[in-house]
């Protein structure tokens, strides 16, 4: 039996997978695996993590180093590699523009569509915003109902802020 943290964190990769746009956007940008015979580099971010070549490559587009690591098991891993990739998206285009041509490379621009990089970007906020919360449970503690409620409110109206439009 999952504790109620591990619970609630696999509630929420379970949402996720649930969409089939969100599911394969995130498998081509985070956590696919590659092919082994060097046709397919995975997913983009998992890509960078284990091949120093993409990190040289990044660290030259970029002007730093930065650090790709990241634990594919994790919730927050993918909420923490979208994020990434919306901060970074002008050097990842940049990078992937100066690569060979390859049917990994094109398969991964093309997820760099307008409409692509929005819902990325909206999964991104979604999952920090519901990391948040469960990390409040986290703690090992009770949660009385009043702090309970105020955490859930909370969380409501952070999610009302990024996915509530109105027209004026």
């Amino acid at each position: 039996m999952r504790c109620g943290v591990h619970s609630a964190t696999r509630a929420l990769e379970n949402s996720l997978a649930q969409d089939p746009r969100i599911n394969q956007l995130i498998g081509l940008l985070v956590n696919n695996y590659s092919s082994g015979d060097g046709s397919n580099a995975g997913g983009l971010a998992r890509a960078i993590r284990n091949s120093p070549k993409l990190q040289g490559q990044l660290a030259d587009v970029m002007g730093k180093l930065v650090s790709w690591g990241f634990a594919p098991q994790r919730f927050g891993t993918l909420c923490d590699c979208a994020t990434a990739i919306i901060l970074n998206v002008k050097h990842l285009f940049a990078l992937l523009i100066n690569m060979e041509s390859s049917s990994w490379s094109q398969k991964i621009l093309e997820a760099f569509k307008p409409k692509s990089l929005l819902l990325l970007a909206l999964t991104a906020e979604l999952s920090a915003a519901a990391m948040r919360f469960v990390r409040q449970l986290d703690k090992g503690e009770e949660f009385p109902i009043a702090q309970t409620g105020r955490a859930v409110q909370q969380l409501e109206k952070e999610l009302g802020d990024i996915f509530n439009f109105q027209n004026s």
